[in-house]
This record gives C-alpha cells, structure tokens and sequence, in this order.
C-alpha cells in the first residue's frame, strides 16, 4: 500500500480520534499519537529488528525523496520537491524550503544503510542551501548530520557504490563539506544565497568546488539524493578571483566531538595561548599544543572528554 484512499483514511482516523491528536512539524500540521505509551509500544515493536527497520526507513526514504510520487504518479503521492512554489499574479515565483524533508530524508537514508544517495545528498549545495534558508535550526542540524557521518563506524568505502565513486564522492567529501559549512557557518545565516559564490571560490581540487561545477554543468537535473531541481537560483554566471585561496581556513576547528554530537560553545583566552570547547563539560585546551589543560565536568554530567587530536584542527585564533 503506497497511499491509503481518503474514506479508508477517514474511516480509521474516525475510529482512532481518541488517541490521536493535531501538532505542528516543521511548519506544517500532522497528525501523532497522544499517548507516549502508544508511541514506545510501537517502538519495542518495529525499532528492534533490521529487517523491519531497514525496508520501512527506505520506504520513508523513497517517499521524502520524491521518488515514491515518480513511480506511482497515478495514485497521486505527494512528490515532495525540495522547494516549495507559491506564485500569483503580482508577485514573481517564490521557493519555500521542504521542511518536512529536509528534516526527514537524512534519517531515512541512513537508517536504511543508502549511504551511496546519503553522501551525495550531503555533498549537494542544493541541499546545503535548503538547509540555511529553512532557518538557523535547521543550519544547525546539518552540522549534526555531518558530524553523524563523520563518527559512525558503520559507514564504511566498502558500503559506498559505484554511482558515488564515479563522481568522486566518499566519506573524505563529508568531511570536506563539513568543514567548509563549519568555516562560513556564520555568513551563511545571514546571507544563504551567498553559497554559491562562496562554493564558487572554494579550492579548485576540492569537493565543495566540484560539486559547484556539477551544477553549472546540469544546473537543473537531480543528483544522488534529490529527485526535483532547485530553484534556477544557480543558472548564472559567477566570479571567481584569479587568486581564490587553494584551502580552507587552517584556523577553523571543524574535528567531530568525539561524544557524538556538536560543541555547544568555543572561545579563546585574551592572550589567544588557550581556548575552551563546551559540550555538556567545558574543556581547556593549549592553543600551541592542543593538549588538555583542563576539564571541569560537573557532577551530574557524564561526558567523554576529548583527546587533543580529537578536539583541534588549528592552532591559532
């Protein structure tokens, strides 16, 4: 079953009312269970086992990336494009960001071990861009998105297949990405549109730079993990300086923490010889050396302290 009809729909929502109830989601209204006791039965019985966890999260997969709608576009699914259209006759297209989507299809692909349409979905500006229009929380979550690739252990080259290795994209792209998203993480909030140009003067070699080639070449077709083009935002010329720097910032941190999840907070000593790093403990850190100078970890927490390799790519503020 790939859409239920609208009167078997409303026949169990009617018999359901009563555990049911109406919130909102990335800026849209849906439907969830109102007991938690519902939502962890369902859990223990369907989270537990991957053989039902891979096929669902690939459906969920197949749905957010539009490719569910393609193949069965006579039952009419949604086919849930990466932006939004909203036009009228006074004003010109706009292009809204899919949250839903973009909140959704990073779990799916990972969940159901598609790494090959993960990597490529996470080394597309397009979705880049998505993610810094949508808003600062979303910003923010691609971070953590990033830094879940970079630290799992599962993903590995071997589970990467050809359609990626064609295109040069592995696990040292995410990386690259993450930390070119990490050093203009602060521009990119304020001006999203300004990804392009700066993609456009990113290295020459590097995969930031090639995905950006990728998309003045097909400017409008899809690639690994998006199956709509974006706005014609990109089919445009761009200026790139004769002497556009061949790396990026050696003085942006952009190491994963090693806990699994992103700093919270950083900041340097008035004399620039120390900085801090703040996740659920504060960490103190020689800024020459990158050795551990001090960690204060209050009781109630219980947090892995970080290694000096683990904690610095730069030595200088």
């Amino acid at each position: 079953v790939h859409r239920l009809p609208p009167l078997v729909f409303a026949r169990m929502r009617a018999q359901l009312g009563n555990y049911l109830v109406q919130r909102g989601a990335n800026g849209v209204s849906v439907l969830a269970l109102y007991h938690r006791q519902f939502i962890e039965a369902a859990q223990a019985r369907y989270q537990t086992s991957p053989g039902v966890i891979i096929p669902a999260c690939a459906k969920m997969a197949s749905y957010f990336s539009g490719t569910l709608g393609i193949t069965f576009a006579d039952r009419l699914i949604a086919s849930q494009p990466l932006f939004f259209t909203l036009s009228s006759e006074e004003s010109e297209h706009r292009f809204f960001p899919n949250r839903q989507r973009l909140d959704e299809l990073f779990h799916a692909y990972f969940q159901s071990r598609q790494y090959n349409k993960l990597f490529g979905m996470m080394c597309d500006l397009r979705y880049v861009r998505a993610k810094f229009l949508a808003g600062p929380t979303y910003a923010c979550d691609l971070l953590g998105e990033y830094n879940t690739i970079l630290t799992a252990p599962s993903i590995t080259p071997a589970g990467m297949t050809a359609s990626c290795s064609s295109l040069g994209i592995d696990k040292d792209s995410v990386a690259e990405f993450f930390a070119f998203v990490s050093a203009w993480f602060h521009i990119l909030l304020l001006h999203p549109d300004a990804l392009m140009d700066i993609a456009a003067n990113s290295p020459s070699e590097g995969a930031v730079f090639k995905a950006f080639q990728r998309l003045q070449v097909s400017a409008h077709s899809p690639p690994q993990g998006l199956s709509q083009p974006e706005p014609p935002r990109q089919a445009k010329n761009f200026l790139r300086w004769a002497n556009a720097p061949q790396q990026l910032n050696p003085n942006v941190m952009t190491k994963p923490a090693p806990s699994g999840c992103c700093y919270a907070a950083c900041g340097w000593s008035p004399d620039g010889a120390r900085f801090v790093l703040c996740e659920r403990a504060s960490y103190v850190f020689d800024a020459t050396t990158c050795q551990l100078i001090l960690a204060y970890d209050p009781p109630c927490v219980q947090s892995q302290k970080p290694t000096a390799e683990d904690s610095c790519a730069g030595t200088t503020p």
